[in-house]
């Protein structure tokens, strides 16, 4: 059973708005340090984004964020077809504490067509904190568009999570189930054990989003994140 690399989550919500009401407008991850009072050049499908997507003009405010420096909020100072500069404002949020952790990574069986980009967009709404495809016997697909996956998750990312890793995985298998070789060797992997998500057959992305809204649960209820 081989693994493709991980798909770094980071994120892009909707629009919030602050305490007094005033929206600050859609959220952005750059991996650029960031600080009140820095400019920042946005790359080209950020400004489509802003420009032509969210229609943000000189003076609309956006949100930047990334896990080094924490959230800011933005100001257009320039934007049109071919740019988009903006300045940073006062800091929302700080990045997360080192001991905060991250959302389970979530290992999953490499699914064909619509299903998968779903799953990769359902998992990071629901609070994934890695995604770890792998290529198993029964796999109906391949390969994988890592850098239209690694958008889509992006995109979907949650304003209140952040992409840190967590030693908890989660593994659906492929779509038609893991064959014997495979089943005999996740049995015998340290550290797995098996759950039931109860008597319904379930397709392989629906198990894995079940699992994940499960996890989100018990961490909401024991008032802690998962990880052991």
């Amino acid at each position: 059973m081989s693994s493709l690399a991980a798909l770094a989550l980071a994120g892009a919500g909707a629009c919030a708005r602050a305490g007094g009401g005033r929206a600050l407008g859609p959220r952005l991850h750059v991996p650029q340090p960031l600080a009140a009072g820095c400019g920042v050049g946005l790359p080209e499908a950020q400004r489509h984004y802003l420009f032509s997507v969210m229609r943000l003009r000189e003076g609309g405010r956006a949100r930047l964020f990334n896990a080094d420096d924490g959230e800011f909020e933005a100001v257009v100072d320039a934007i049109g077809k071919r740019e988009c500069r903006v300045s940073l404002l006062s800091r929302l949020r700080p990045p997360p504490a080192p001991e905060e952790g991250g959302g389970p990574t979530l290992l999953f069986g490499v699914l064909k067509g619509a299903r998968l980009p779903t799953l990769v967009e359902k998992a990071t709404e629901l609070g994934a904190g890695a995604l770890q495809p792998v290529v198993c016997e029964r796999c109906a697909a391949r390969s994988l568009n890592l850098d239209r996956l690694s958008a889509i998750a992006t995109e979907a990312r949650a304003p209140q999570r952040w992409s840190e890793l967590c030693p908890l995985p989660l593994t659906p298998p492929a779509s038609s189930g893991f064959s014997a070789a495979e089943f005999e060797a996740v049995t015998a992997t340290p550290g797995v054990a098996f759950v039931s998500l109860g008597r319904n057959i379930l397709r392989a992305e629906t198990a894995a989003l079940a699992a994940l809204a499960v996890v989100g649960a018990e961490e909401e209820a024991v008032g802690g994140r998962a990880g052991t």
